[in-house]
């Protein structure tokens, strides 16, 4: 297997990842994986497992292909961006015929194929696969994939350190420029100049920054909407550095503001920052959502706080583990094998918590930045910066 010489990582990081992947297909009994991913739909699996993935959309998409009974276990299909890759096993077609590449290097011999990305699977693939594979099961296992790359490797947080730096550069520059009269719509722009020139390969999502009674809203957009005073200037912002994400949400206000506007904002600041210290290895997600709601509780916005979130960072900006307010088990995209989802935090964890506290006709504001579960509690990957902004 030739090496690339733009690798995010050491070849011997990937040959860990494709001996993980094989230690859990056989404890799954899948004589074959499909990993699908696709830039802006549900990327990750792809570059997580041979260093980089497609960028133009639907119509350049790659697989990768594991057959651990094959004298080259892992392959690549379809329209690879090349130059990222760890190996040289790889069939490149200009057309969209993915099922005859992806017949190519799988074994009519194997009778259960997993689907790591099977939310999103192409239909027209999958019917041409069965068609060609009557004897084979194909499964969801895109499960097996998600709770291998929960935990962290050293220089996994690294890359994740410096993703979560651009995006930092993208912040402070924002909140510099806020002001009365200036347009959201040019923070927006802003923004995203920085993140480009401070190195962001890609933006993970859709650039959120709002201003006013609108920020109430869980998913607010720019507009042309001028900044007023009293306002609450609220964003959700990301930025990708080797393939890995970042995932920072701010807030600010434009003075003079109510008492409400305060309370808000404030609550929310403090909250953010009990339930942080919370966190440490064997703390459950129950227990952060109990932290957080007691302060808001305490300063009568209980009814106001939003839906609580912990979710996973990594190679996709959403990924487990992934756990919701009002249940201590992690919801899923997916269920394929058996493998134990946690239900606690566990060390070498990259998360993000996001609370917000949303009170219609006056404002609202989301607080969030990736950090890393340590032994003793957590480590934001943005430290410099402050969690108020006001």
């Amino acid at each position: 297997m030739a090496q690339s010489t733009n690798l995010a990582f050491p070849v011997e990081e990937y040959e860990r990842r494709l001996q993980n992947v094989t230690l859990a297909m056989k404890e799954c009994g899948l004589d074959a994986l499909i990993a699908y991913g696709i830039q802006l739909t549900l990327p990750g699996h792809v570059a997580w497992m041979v260093g980089s993935e497609p960028r133009m959309g639907l119509t350049k998409t790659a697989m990768a292909v594991v057959v651990p009974s094959s004298d080259r276990p892992l392959r690549v299909v379809g329209r690879p961006e090349l130059g990222g890759l760890w190996i040289d096993d790889v069939d490149v077609s200009y057309g969209y015929d993915l099922a005859s590449l992806i017949e190519g290097v799988l074994p009519h011999s194997v009778r259960t194929v997993g689907i790591a990305g099977w939310e999103v699977f192409p239909l027209s693939v999958y019917v041409q696969l069965e068609e060609s594979y009557p004897n084979v099961t194909f499964q969801p296992a895109s499960d097996l994939l998600l709770n291998l790359r929960m935990i962290k490797s050293d220089a996994e947080i690294a890359v994740l350190r410096q993703a979560a730096s651009i995006a930092q550069a993208g912040v402070v520059a924002v909140y510099s420029a806020v002001g009365e009269g200036v347009r959201e719509r040019d923070l927006l722009a802003e923004y995203e100049r920085t993140v480009r020139a401070n190195g962001s390969d890609e933006l993970p999502f859709a650039t959120q920054i709002a201003s006013g009674p609108k920020t109430a809203l869980v998913t607010a957009h720019s507009t042309e909407r001028r900044i007023q005073p009293g306002d609450i200037v609220r964003s959700d912002t990301g930025a990708m550095f080797r393939g890995y994400c970042s995932d920072i949400s701010r807030g600010t206000v434009v003075q003079p503001a109510s008492d409400k506007v305060m309370e808000i904002v404030e609550t929310c600041a403090t909250l953010y920052e009990a339930a942080l210290s919370a966190i440490r290895p064997g703390v459950s997600f129950g227990e952060v959502v109990e932290t957080a709601t007691e302060v808001a509780e305490e300063e009568s916005l209980g009814e106001y706080l939003g839906t609580l979130t912990v979710h996973g960072i990594g190679c996709n900006q959403d990924e487990y583990p992934h756990w919701s307010a009002g249940s201590a088990a992690p919801s899923h995209w997916t269920r394929g094998c058996s493998i134990q989802d946690a239900d606690q935090f566990v060390e070498g964890m990259v998360c993000c918590f996001e609370p917000g506290i949303y009170v219609e006709g006056v404002g609202g504001l989301r607080l969030e930045d990736p950090f890393v579960v340590t032994a003793n509690g957590t480590e934001r990957l943005a430290p410099a910066l402050a969690t108020r902004l006001w």
